[in-house]
C-alpha cells in the first residue's frame, strides 16, 4: 500500500485504508472517498505554502489548521478555490465539506456558507513547545488552533499565547484528539500551560501537493494533509 499523496496522475487505485478522526471521514465519504472505493488520480497541484492560516472575520482575527481551510471551498474575484489555496484577500464562503459538527465548529468561529472571510497570511509552521504538568510537550500549530485558552481574563487560541506566559484551556473545538494523545486524552477545563518556544520553521517539502481524483462520474480535490492519510493500492 502506498499513500495516495505518492500515487501519479494516470493511476487508479483501491481505497484500502483511511487514518484519520471521524469528522475527517465523514467528509471524505462525502466526496466518495472511502474504503473500498475506486479512484483515478488526474493532477497533483504543487503546494506553495504548509501550515495554519490568519483569517479575519468580522473583526476577529483567528488562526485555523491547514486541513479545515483545505475543506472550506471559496470563491475570490471569480474564481473558485479552497481558503487555504486562496493567498491573500477576501473571498466568499460557498460550500463546506464535512459533517454537522465540523460545520457547527466552525459556525463558532464565524464561518458559514455565504459569509465573507479575509485570508490575511499563511503562517509559518512552526511547532509550539507547551509545558503541561511540568514536562514540555510539542503540538503542531493546527492542533493548537483548537485550543480556546484563558490568558490574564482574555481568551485566545493557544497558537497566540506569547512565550514565558500560562494560560488555562477553557474549551477545545473540533476533534483535538488525535493530535493530542501524548496528553493521554486528559483534555478538560482549567489544564494549564506555558508557552516556551516556537521551533524553527521547515520548507515545504517537494512531495506536498493537492490531489486532484475522479470517483464515479465526479471530480474531487483532495487537500495534502488528508491524502497522506488515505491508503491505497
Amino acid at each position: 500500500m502506498k499513500r495516495l499523496l505518492e500515487v501519479e496522475p494516470g493511476r487508479k487505485v483501491t481505497v484500502r485504508r483511511i487514518d484519520c478522526a471521524f469528522e475527517t471521514r465523514v467528509h471524505l465519504a462525502e466526496s466518495g472517498i472511502s474504503e473500498g472505493s475506486e479512484l483515478y488520480v488526474t493532477e497533483k497541484i504543487p503546494q506553495v505554502h504548509e501550515g495554519p492560516v490568519l483569517l479575519e472575520v468580522g473583526e476577529i482575527r483567528e488562526t485555523m489548521c491547514q486541513e479545515w481551510a483545505e475543506r472550506i471551498d471559496v470563491e475570490a474575484e471569480g474564481q473558485s478555490m479552497t481558503l487555504f489555496e486562496l493567498e491573500e484577500g477576501r473571498a466568499v464562503v460557498k460550500d463546506i465539506k464535512g459533517g454537522r459538527d465540523f460545520k457547527v465548529w466552525l459556525r463558532d468561529l464565524g464561518i458559514a456558507k455565504g459569509a465573507g472571510v479575509k485570508l490575511v497570511s499563511h503562517l509559518p509552521n512552526n511547532n509550539l513547545v507547551v509545558r503541561v504538568w511540568a514536562r514540555d510537550i510539542e503540538l503542531d500549530p493546527g492542533t493548537a488552533s483548537k485550543l480556546l485558552v484563558d490568558c490574564e481574563g482574555k481568551m485566545i487560541q493557544l497558537n497566540d499565547l506569547e512565550e514565558g506566559k500560562t494560560a488555562s484551556l477553557v474549551r477545545a473545538i473540533g476533534d483535538s484528539s488525535a493530535g493530542l494523545h501524548i496528553l493521554g486524552g486528559n483534555l478538560r477545563p482549567g489544564l494549564t500551560f506555558k508557552m516556551v518556544r516556537r521551533e524553527a520553521d521547515e520548507p515545504v517539502g517537494g512531495n506536498r501537493c493537492f490531489v486532484k481524483v475522479d470517483v464515479g462520474d465526479k471530480t474531487t480535490t483532495v487537500g495534502c494533509v488528508e491524502a497522506e492519510k488515505v491508503l491505497v493500492d
